[in-house]
């Protein structure tokens, strides 16, 4: 009986080593894996942006990265506002200060308004913006 219970506890404790080193591989690999898997669309849409611009079409690609950003808004302010950032973010959570990130990017929406005006999409740009200046304030 004290066998079968010595045996049980063994695999329980092997299962927690091995879910214990998946952890820890998964927060130190997985950041620079993800990155990896975007490289290829991230370097054709630079290419893209670039030949834009060489072809003097500054105003296409400046509004491209307007609304890019006005997604990375709503997307910074549904992880802020329902407060999971901290959790996503650890263990480096604490060495990024997001709030002086999000005042950075309030005062810039406070300069540069959104180019998006109409549709769904747009209603979430301006409650996003809005939170950022409720929460960041206005220069």
């Amino acid at each position: 009986m004290n066998g079968r219970r010595l045996s049980y506890l063994a695999v329980a404790l092997l299962w927690l080593i091995t879910v214990f080193a998946a952890f820890k591989a998964g927060i130190h690999f997985g950041p620079e894996a993800y990155a990896d898997i975007d490289s290829p669309a991230r370097v054709a849409l630079l290419t893209r942006e670039l030949t834009l611009i060489r072809h003097g079409k500054e105003d296409a690609v400046l509004r491209m990265k307007e609304i890019e950003l006005d997604g990375q808004v709503v997307r910074a302010v549904t992880c802020e506002s329902e407060g999971g950032c901290g959790y996503l973010a650890w263990p480096l959570g604490r060495s990024m200060d997001r709030s002086a990130l999000l005042r950075e990017v309030a005062a810039y929406r406070s300069a540069h308004p959104s180019v998006v005006t109409n549709g769904n999409f747009a209603r979430h740009v301006v409650e996003s913006t809005n939170w950022l200046h409720e929460q960041y304030g206005r220069p």
